[in-house]
């Protein structure tokens, strides 16, 4: 946030203060209820963007409450669901008891925090504050022989109050449920007052506020794909790396963000800070042996120099990498000759290039596997936006959506391999590769057999894969354990002829779920047959479907499929 109002003042001008903007702001509650919240604090996941699209925040309580909510606990009890229905006016607000409307209006009836169950029991059962806590704490721990005790003190203030056994039995049983997840307040108010002013600064400024996010993840490729991405998304142009333009880090440049130098790999800020010297001090660089004639060696060597031709940092000057790298090489012989020899004191060290032939540039899918290997992610194009919309036909789920997904759900996801490990087993090598689409990457596990069907293909980092798998999340961090790996446009439809398989128990096959069937398969036309499996206890009964049934192959129809079946009980072979 600091750097975001430090660009504003810097760019415009105008001193933002954060603790004197406005709390209502227009603006930025429209970003909330979009979900337009990438990179935004707390507020990012793939989970919480469409939470809010459901919730369609309005205030700052809302922005608070989401974010006490969004955690295993809630999310798995469905305090989510009923929160949202009531604050959309779905279902109605209810109170156990009138007196407890204020303490539970702001979060439509829902027990969400800590404070509100020490609230409750203060109000309705004369508890003081120092009681109400140690109720809490046995609440969270679960703590049957406390909870007794505390439930019969409870029961006797409750009645004291006028309030009746059954009622105040039943709020006692709703704090104890909800005591088990509620968060503390002064805590989700804190977070909740820097994701607004996160949002507040994306929606009015976002410019400085995507240009300070990227400075802010410097070092981590991943995260600054992922900006990359959003800064484009929101007509943002990110401008790649220049020997003349580029500072140490990124910069806005009127409506763009400039990559800095030191996001290269192999150039660190030692290196960038001596160019800079160089070039306030003697101006723009005006080409290769220039540059190479001005600057110092021992601070910038043969390494950093590569590195910054192969990224493009120096395509403005005019010349192709593939005729730079020629001349940075002439540049070394020529130094690699002087080696040794004994130079007069005023004989002139400057470079200058020699004459060379006509090279051919380098292959746009050898530029992109550089620019991937030093910034990280792709500048001169992006071969996934090329494949667009066959990915949509055949993925299930976009990479960051799999954080949301349960354990062990059937996904098909497709992107780049932008990384991969190789581990010998028994049964040959076990691939560990990093898938990558437009939304993020993920570890992708692949068993030798079918590591041995792609080896080849993933050493080419612009070829586009589908992975058909399982999501596992026993680890700390999320996995797809692969079942298929296919080259996009090249393995899918092979000689083997491929078939969509349905499983479907005897006893619910009825009118309702054949229709449901047939309607699915309708919206997908093409040429994969069908095949059902009819189930009951004794046997199972294939079943081909006609040809007026044929669909084609699509992550979609499998989503869809899986959704009234079962994940186990569609797939395709």
């Amino acid at each position: 946030l600091e750097n975001t109002i430090k660009i504003i003042k810097d760019t415009t001008g105008e001193d933002i203060q954060l603790n004197k903007i406005p709390m209502d702001d227009r603006e930025t509650y429209k970003l909330l209820q979009e979900g337009e919240t990438v990179g935004v604090f707390q507020l990012e996941s793939s989970g919480m963007r469409n939470l809010l699209r459901d919730m369609k925040p309005e205030s700052f309580e809302d922005i608070s409450s989401v974010l006490a909510l969004y955690r295993p606990g809630p999310l798995g009890s469905g305090m989510v669901s009923d929160f949202v229905r009531r604050k959309r006016g779905e279902e109605p607000i209810e109170y156990p008891h009138p007196i407890l409307e204020p303490i539970l209006r702001d979060t439509y009836g829902v027990i969400v925090y800590q404070e509100q169950v020490m609230q409750i029991a203060n109000v309705m059962a004369g508890f003081t504050l120092g009681e109400a806590d140690l109720l809490r704490r046995a609440m969270g721990k679960k703590l049957p022989e406390v909870l007794a005790q505390q439930r019969s003190r409870f029961l006797t203030g409750a009645l004291e109050r006028g309030i009746s056994e059954e009622v105040a039995n039943r709020v006692f049983d709703l704090m104890e449920y909800f005591a088990g997840y509620g968060f503390n307040k002064s805590h989700t108010v804190a977070y909740g007052l820097l994701a607004y002013q996160s949002a507040y600064l994306k929606a009015h400024y976002p410019l400085a506020y995507m240009t300070a996010l990227l400075m802010s993840v410097e070092g981590n490729t991943a995260k600054i794909a992922r900006y990359v991405q959003e800064a484009r998304r929101m007509g943002i142009r990110i401008l790649p790396p220049d020997i003349n333009e580029s500072n140490v880090h990124f910069t806005p440049v009127g409506n763009s963000i400039r990559f800095g130098l030191a996001a290269i790999k192999n150039v660190g800020e030692g290196a960038v800070e001596a160019i800079l010297e160089v070039r306030q001090k003697g101006g723009k660089f005006r080409s290769l042996e220039d540059f190479l004639n001005r600057i110092d060696t021992k601070r910038i060597n043969k390494k950093v120099i590569e590195s910054l031709i192969k990224a493009g940092a120096f395509d403005s000057l005019g010349r192709s990498r593939a005729e730079l790298l020629a001349m940075f090489e002439q540049y070394q012989d020529k130094k690699t000759r002087e080696k040794g020899k004994k130079k007069n004191l005023f004989e002139s060290e400057e470079f200058k290039a020699e004459p060379i032939p006509v090279i051919e540039e380098f292959p746009i899918e050898e530029i992109l596997a550089m620019e991937k290997d030093l910034i990280g992610l792709y500048i001169s194009d992006n071969p996934l936006l090329h494949y667009i919309e066959d990915l949509k036909e055949r993925v299930s789920c976009n990479i960051e959506d799999i954080e949301d997904l349960e354990d062990e759900a059937i996904v098909t996801i497709g992107g780049v391999v932008s990384g991969v490990k190789l581990v010998d087993t028994k049964n040959g090598k076990m691939g560990f590769l990093q898938l990558e689409d437009l939304s993020g990457s993920i570890e992708v596990v692949v068993f030798p057999k079918t590591l041995k069907e792609i080896k080849k293909d993933i050493e080419n980092s612009t070829n586009i894969f589908v992975v058909e798998g399982k999501i596992n999340k026993k680890e700390e961090e999320i996995k797809v354990i692969a079942d298929k790996v296919y080259l996009l446009g090249k393995s899918f439809y092979n000689n083997k002829i491929r078939s969509l398989h349905i499983n479907i128990k005897e006893d619910r096959c009825d009118d309702s779920l054949l229709y449901r069937l047939k309607s699915v398969l309708s919206e997908y036309p093409g040429d994969l047959p069908v095949i059902v499996h009819l189930v009951n206890d004794i046997e199972i009964c294939k079943i081909a479907l006609g040809n007026e049934f044929k669909v084609k192959e699509s992550g979609k129809l499998l989503g869809e499929l899986q959704s009234i079946f079962g994940a186990s009980n569609v797939w395709i072979e």
